[in-house]
């Protein structure tokens, strides 16, 4: 009788230590915060990205819901990266922790070969860099459309294949009403670094014709 009475009080403080050291570790879970994830890939209807000095977007995302953003490149050149920052506290009047947690996803991205960052952290950056692209077709970048293969009704369409892309930004673990906004910067080579691609090309063209340079057989 002794022993199983002693087993008894034995088993109930194991429980209350066993619930007591669970507890921190339960709330500190609950008290992480939601986990946008974000994803890149060809677009549908579209706006126009137009200039050159200013390869700049916004995205206002509804927090509740899985928003959708469709751009066509249209800045003159091929961007090789593609940067999103989080750049407010509030949207609306209610405030949204500058720590949420992102994860990126670009299993289905045709332009860049990586995204940053693959696990969940707590950032205010999410990036796709990289070339070229995981899923089929490939494309070096998100390609350049030129104006004149743009056409425009309630939207905009292209006839330049992958010149049209599309951000998947899925908010749907946080609270409705609670926005925030991402500024997308579209990444273009520095100026100095294709003067200088362009000047090798033509040494070596040069060299060549001088025939400093052997000819490859």
């Amino acid at each position: 009788m002794k022993i199983s009475r002693w087993f008894a009080i034995l088993a109930f403080a194991g429980a209350i230590l066993a619930f007591v050291g669970l507890s921190p570790s339960t709330a500190k879970a609950d008290s992480l915060p939601p986990d946008p994830g974000v994803k890149l890939c060809c677009g549908g209807g579209s706006t126009v990205l137009t200039s050159p000095d200013d390869p700049n977007f916004v995205l206002n995302v509804l927090g509740g819901q899985v928003n959708t953003f469709d751009f066509i490149n249209s800045i003159g050149q091929t961007a090789t990266g593609l940067n999103l920052l989080l750049t407010n506290e509030t949207n609306g009047g209610v405030s949204v922790p500058f720590d949420l947690i992102f994860t990126c996803d670009n299993s289905n991205d045709p332009y860049f070969a990586n995204c940053s960052p693959e696990s969940p952290t707590q950032t205010t950056l999410i990036s796709f860099f990289g070339l070229p692209g995981q899923a089929f077709p490939h494309y070096n970048g998100i390609p350049n459309a030129p104006a004149d293969t743009i056409s425009c009704d309630d939207t905009c369409t292209t006839t330049t294949a992958g010149a049209d892309f599309e951000i998947t930004v899925d908010a749907t673990d946080i609270s409705a009403g609670k926005n925030f906004t991402l500024k997308g910067t579209l990444l273009v080579p520095e100026p100095s670094t294709v003067l200088l691609v362009l000047v090798g090309v033509i040494s070596l063209f040069a060299f060549r014709r001088a025939g400093w340079v052997p000819k490859l057989t």
